[in-house]
């Protein structure tokens, strides 16, 4: 290559960096910005929303109305619907919803015995134990695999997987407690197993068995998320314990602190395919009062209401999952449930006909 060649290159490459430096730095000085929406209830009081697929469609628990009475819900835009529960007994919840609109979640019988429970297109479904009485289900994939607990017949409760074959106990070790909380497209699980000396430990389950994922420092971790890159979040405990900071295991195995946005403690609930991640910290001493946050890698842990323009004395206490459009939900301290839409997510898909399609299993 010669000089006449290579000068005008080296210019383009200068400008095109300059160009970048520019709009990198104005992305960092400007984080996105969200619409509000609170989901209202059930017809009770509170509310709150644990799950959102990216169809736009927010599972979550609400009470009714009915003393004592809560359901799960699935919200599509407009309106709750109540999921139901076994044989209409007072108690269910949803924690998680796939993209082909399956969630799972929980039903306590008339006995007080709590099961694993998969809505879908042929309605509310009982999952099996583990020989025991009681399950729960966490976190369903893509494929309709499942994760949660079950109870064992020696009156253990250990992680479980549910798929079409059936359920699988997930502790090798046998522990007298352990679940698994999430599961990703690969069928790679996170949770955690309570030890010997009761202390929690963070595990990843994959096709070469279960692994504890490790702390920052201090003696105890849990993982609540993994998305399908294989990236996980939870919280970890820190050096002396004496506190617990929001973590980001990659997939590499490398542990990453996503810090407390000034507070002393902070837990991560969800992360999404772009490394977005949401969940709570503590803004002082007290274990009492907590607000939602959003970790990028860009800007680092915000509270989540520094980007929303909420109603007066309305306040994010919780986020507890975001898709892969940016889409979260969670509580607010009012105690109902809510959905954040970035601006412009929300600006260019809200007239489309598919918006809030729901998936057969739940239209009706």
């Amino acid at each position: 290559m010669n000089k006449r060649t290579r000068i005008p290159i080296l210019l383009s490459l200068g400008i095109f960096i300059l160009l970048w430096l520019v709009s990198n730095s104005d992305a960092k000085q400007e984080a996105v910005r969200y619409h509000y929406i609170d989901l209202g209830t059930l017809g009770g009081e509170k509310s709150w929303g644990t799950g959102v697929n990216n169809w736009g469609q927010v599972v979550g628990v609400s009470e009714t109305g009915i003393e004592e009475e809560i359901r799960g819900f699935i919200w599509m835009g407009k309106e709750m619907k109540n999921l139901g529960s076994l044989d209409g007994t007072l108690w269910s919840g949803t924690w998680s919803i796939n993209d082909r609109g399956q969630a799972v979640g929980f039903s306590v019988t008339e006995a007080f015995q709590r099961k694993a429970i998969l809505w879908d297109s042929k309605g509310i479904r009982e999952l099996e134990t583990l020989g025991g009485r009681d399950g729960d289900a966490y976190g369903i994939n893509k494929h309709g695999e499942i994760v949660g607990w079950a109870a064992t017949s020696e009156g253990f409760s250990h992680a479980a997987f549910w798929d079409s074959d059936g359920v699988t106990d997930l502790d090798p070790l046998q522990n007298v407690m352990s679940w698994a909380s999430s599961i990703n497209k690969k069928g790679d699980a996170v949770g955690a197993f309570i030890t010997s000396d009761d202390r929690l430990h963070a595990v990843l389950w994959n096709d070469k068995g279960m692994h504890e994922m490790g702390t920052l420092g201090g003696d105890e971790s849990e993982a609540f998320w993994i998305n399908d890159k294989g990236e996980a979040v939870g919280w970890c405990s820190i050096p002396e314990n004496l506190g617990w900071h929001a973590c980001l295991w990659n997939s590499h195995g490398d542990i990453v602190d996503l810090g407390t946005a000034g507070g002393l403690n902070s837990e991560a609930f969800s992360i999404n395919d772009h490394g977005q991640v949401v969940g709570i910290f503590y803004p002082g001493t007290s274990e009492v009062e907590y607000r939602a946050f959003l970790w990028t890698r860009k800007h680092g842990m915000l509270d989540l209401n520094t980007l929303v323009d909420l109603p007066e004395g309305v306040v994010l206490v919780q986020a507890n999952s975001i898709n892969d459009f940016g889409w979260i939900t969670g509580m607010n301290n009012l105690g109902t449930a809510y959905v954040l839409i970035p601006h412009k997510n929300h600006q260019g898909r809200a007239h489309h006909k598919d918006f809030f399609t729901p998936s057969p299993g739940l239209r009706n």
